[in-house]
């Protein structure tokens, strides 16, 4: 008789345990289906399933307990169809889209959009360049650039938004014909060499060129000299990358995506020098000094107030 008492308490708990889990998971399903969270609706009605099974099995073999099938199995079943049901599910497919929508205005929702260009050699850095600053993340995986790539950042000077859509373009000579396509239009170019390698180097020359031949006469450069943390590794000296750059009329900057040296910075450079060519062509006043500095530029919105220098 003890026996018996001890193994209906066991069972009893057993039953009880599998109704708490079944309700919970009742519940998580229909909240994911109305979310549209689909993988945690299907995992969550395969363990609904699961548990029901158990929870039938033992309550069947305990009279009292069979009313608690009669009850519990139904209503889950009618959570499941419930969740699978069309207002519910259209209730998912409207989060979605809502939610599309405002990635959609978010991205459309600027002041001006800057289209620059990556350009160099091969192997120089500019794909880990571009990563650096757009995702600030590095990694020393060499993957050469397939034609173009892009990716888009946000920042913000003086509460103006200004969205930059930064073209990393493959250095290999066989791709030259789609990259140099991509020049016109844009207003501004981070032309990159390796201070490692001076083949790299001496293309500057070449690549100013082709700015100039397929480009707008107003488009802005930046010359950066790349991975300036191998300074055991130098062939080119900062000497000679300055003077260069001043032959050129271009803004200088060594830099290191691997160190996370001057990559911000040559961007807000370049972004400054073309809202400064913006300026000077609407008001018609001579342009600035070539080591004037602008307002930083920011990621977030400024909380101070003040006039676009845009």
């Amino acid at each position: 008789m003890r026996r018996r008492v001890c193994a209906s308490v066991r069972l009893c708990v057993c039953v009880c345990v599998c109704v708490c889990v079944c309700v919970c998971l009742s519940v998580c399903l229909s909240v994911c289906a109305c979310l549209g969270f689909r993988v945690l609706c299907v995992c969550s009605e395969v363990c609904l399933c699961v548990c029901l099974c158990i929870f039938a099995h033992f309550s069947l073999s305990v009279p009292y307990l069979r009313v608690c099938v009669c009850v519990h199995v139904p209503v889950c079943v009618c959570l499941c169809v419930c969740a699978r049901s069309p207002p519910c599910l259209q209730m998912a497919q409207v989060s979605e889209q809502q939610a599309q929508v405002q990635r959609d205005l978010a991205e459309q929702n600027f002041d001006y959009m800057f289209k620059l260009l990556l350009i160099g050699n091969s192997s120089v850095g500019k794909t880990s360049f571009l990563f650096r600053y757009a995702d600030d993340a590095f990694t020393s995986a060499f993957v050469s650039t397939v034609g173009i790539d892009f990716k888009v950042k946000t920042i913000y000077r003086n509460e103006k938004r200004v969205k930059l859509q930064i073209w990393d373009t493959a250095g290999q000579e066989r791709y030259r014909t789609i990259t140099t396509a991509y020049y016109r239009g844009a207003m501004g170019f981070i032309l990159m060499y390796d201070i490692t390698n001076q083949e790299s180097f001496y293309a500057v020359q070449d690549w100013a060129t082709q700015i100039k031949t397929y480009s707008w006469d107003n488009a802005q450069v930046v010359l950066v000299g790349n991975k300036c943390d191998l300074e055991d590794d130098r062939l080119v000296p900062t000497e000679d990358g300055q003077r260069l750059a001043s032959e050129l009329g271009f803004q200088f900057f060594e830099a290191s995506a691997k160190d996370n040296i001057n990559v911000r910075q040559s961007f807000e450079r370049l972004v400054d020098v073309i809202c400064e060519r913006m300026n000077d062509s609407m008001d018609g006043e001579p342009s600035p000094a070539a080591n004037h500095k602008g307002p930083n530029l920011q990621d977030t919105p400024p909380a101070a107030q003040g006039g676009c220098g845009c």
